[in-house]
């Protein structure tokens, strides 16, 4: 009995060592391709399976085939030729597999995706980041010989490994090379997979790819399609929280991290507002006096203006200042708003409110220094933080004769100061969202 149990283990034995197949069974990252001396990268992830089918990405690559007596694995490509025939296994280890056939030779080393996940995660890229600069760092010359000869084999396979999202204004990007302005470049990093956007005046594009962190070298690999400017090995300059910086083909690039914001969007219209108008219509700021005593006790306000970008998610912002007055010659309170950056600009917009204009019935100091709306509710009232202060405010929802929506926080305590204003415009036609806001940094 002991001798049948013996023979079945090691039939079992057998049985499962063969099954295991070639060691080179498995997933593995093309690295590049060597021919003639010279090396072209070519990096896509590549799987052997053990039913003979090769996956590149989500491709079937080709088939494979091992011949135990000559040692060759054969491969027939469905997506290039130039990898059809017999390969030498000239190295074969834990971590590298070298492939020869002729004079080129393939390289490729060990790729473990959960493995790779879990240092990507931990090296903490992922949010969203936003090219600030682009730099050439000189140039480089690449081998024609090796140009010629790996150049056709490896655009038909590493083509379709990237998915590339459409994109308008590419056949502009063909006849015309714009160098003077910097793309609008949007780095989103997940655990494996990264979606860089580029997004301008009426073209957008999606390039999309996966990357992984390699500790011992201190470089990222970008495993993308040739239409990417950014792709393969790129060494980390620097990296934070904030900042991450690195050398790529040629270029020094600094992206910044941005915070990716769900806003709060103004779904109300027409209709809701002219039936909840006539409930509450009680405003803070109905007196001429009121504000002209508001403008004189101070000079200057500022505020964080932040245009919403809907397709990455994020706020690019702008500071801007208004420099309070009070006109006593012709008895108006002026405010006149100039970019932070350009504060002595002579035509900077001057908003004005005299008390000719202001009545009882009608006071033109209502929504001052904003536009007037031509239908609005009081939404009643709300205690709000800003870099400013803490001010309790009366919230007002409303529309102008443009179509704009508009959130307000009026400062009960102070006319003509907003703690927080919110415009928003939805243009159905494009399907994108038009909105800004504006928080009040300080009153000086």
């Amino acid at each position: 009995m002991r001798r049948l149990v013996l023979v079945f283990a090691i039939l079992l034995s057998v049985s499962i060592a063969s099954a295991k197949g070639p060691k080179f069974l498995g997933s593995w990252m093309s690295e590049k391709i060597i021919a003639k001396g010279s090396a072209h990268q070519m990096f896509m992830p590549i799987t052997f399976e053990d039913d003979n089918d090769m996956i590149a990405e989500d491709m079937v690559f080709g088939i494979w085939r091992y011949n135990k007596k000559t040692k060759l694995v054969n491969i027939t490509s469905f997506l290039s030729s130039k990898f059809n025939g017999d390969w030498e296994i000239k190295e074969l280890s834990k971590e590298k597999l070298i492939l020869k056939k002729g004079d080129f030779e393939w390289h490729l080393f060990k790729y473990d995706k959960k493995a790779v996940a879990a240092t990507n995660t931990q090296f903490g890229l992922s949010g969203l980041w936003k090219l600030e600069s682009k730099t050439a760092l000189g140039t480089s010359e690449s081998s024609e010989a090796a140009e010629e000869a790996t150049e056709e084999a490896v655009e038909e396979v590493s083509e379709g490994a990237v998915e590339e999202e459409g994109s308008q204004g590419e056949s502009y990007e063909e006849e015309f090379e714009i160098v003077e302005e910097l793309p609008n470049l949007y780095f989103s990093f997940e655990a494996i997979d990264y979606s860089l956007k580029e997004i301008g005046d009426g073209y957008s594009s999606n390039l999309k790819g996966s990357w992984m962190y390699k500790p011992k070298q201190n470089t990222i690999l970008f495993i993308a399609g040739r239409r990417s400017e950014i792709s393969g090995d790129a060494k980390i300059i620097e990296h934070n929280e904030n900042i991450l910086s690195f050398e790529n083909n040629g270029f020094n690039y600094v992206f910044k991290k941005l915070e990716v914001v769900d806003v709060e969007v103004l779904d109300f219209g027409e209709y809701y507002l002219f039936n909840k108008q006539n409930q509450d219509n009680s405003l803070p700021w109905v007196d001429f006096e009121k504000l002209k005593e508001q403008a004189t006790s101070m000079k200057m306000l500022i505020y964080k203006h932040g245009v919403y970008n809907s397709t990455v998610k994020v706020f690019e912002y702008d500071t801007i200042k208004y420099s309070t007055s009070y006109d006593q010659e012709e008895d108006r309170v002026v405010y006149k708003l100039s970019n932070l950056a350009d504060t002595k600009s002579e035509e900077a917009e001057e908003i004005s409110v005299s008390a000719d204009y202001a009545t009882d019935d009608a006071p033109d100091t209502k929504f001052f220094p904003r536009t007037s709306l031509s239908i609005y509710v009081v939404q009643g009232k709300e205690q709000i933080t800003t870099p400013a202060g803490t001010f309790d405010c009366t919230v007002i929802i409303g529309m102008d004769d443009y179509e704009y929506k508009y959130k307000l926080w009026m400062i009960n305590t102070k006319p003509g100061v907003y703690a927080k204003i919110i415009v928003q415009y939805k243009d159905d036609f494009r399907k994108s969202l038009e909105y800004s806001e504006y928080v009040l940094q300080g009153i000086e």
